[in-house]
């Protein structure tokens, strides 16, 4: 019963922080690397 209640508030809760979700992950993405060039060394 507790599993079938956190399962439902998890998925009330996706639906509610969405936006803020998807905002922050994209924010937490690394920059890229940068590429070793050796002609400019």
């Amino acid at each position: 019963d507790a599993a079938k209640n956190a399962a439902a508030c998890y998925s009330t809760f996706q639906q509610e922080f969405e936006e803020e979700i998807n905002r922050v992950r994209h924010r937490a993405r690394r920059p890229p690397q940068p590429v070793m060039n050796w002609a400019q060394q």
